[in-house]
């Protein structure tokens, strides 16, 4: 539920306020963590040194964007201890 006065950055966002089970956190997770898996596995081939700096920076990417998920999500839903 919306307050009228609060603005989230992207559907994303929304769905992690909404997601008090963990659900929708643990699904997108795991997309981003076989995507990871893939992409990494491409750094073992045989790249031009411009084609390892792109994977090595979808690969970062996808790790930050990994680690954003799970701190909103605890930050939405995970009880503070003050």
């Amino acid at each position: 539920m919306k307050k009228k006065n609060e603005i989230f950055l992207s559907n994303v966002e929304e769905n992690l306020k909404n997601d008090k089970s963990g659900q929708f956190r643990n699904k997108t997770m795991n997309v981003l963590l076989e995507e990871a898996l893939r992409i990494k596995s491409l750094k073992q081939k045989n790249n031009t040194p411009e084609e390892y700096n792109k994977i090595d920076g979808v690969l970062t990417a996808l790790v930050a964007s990994m680690e954003v998920i799970d701190k909103r999500w605890k930050m939405f839903h995970e009880k503070k201890s003050k």
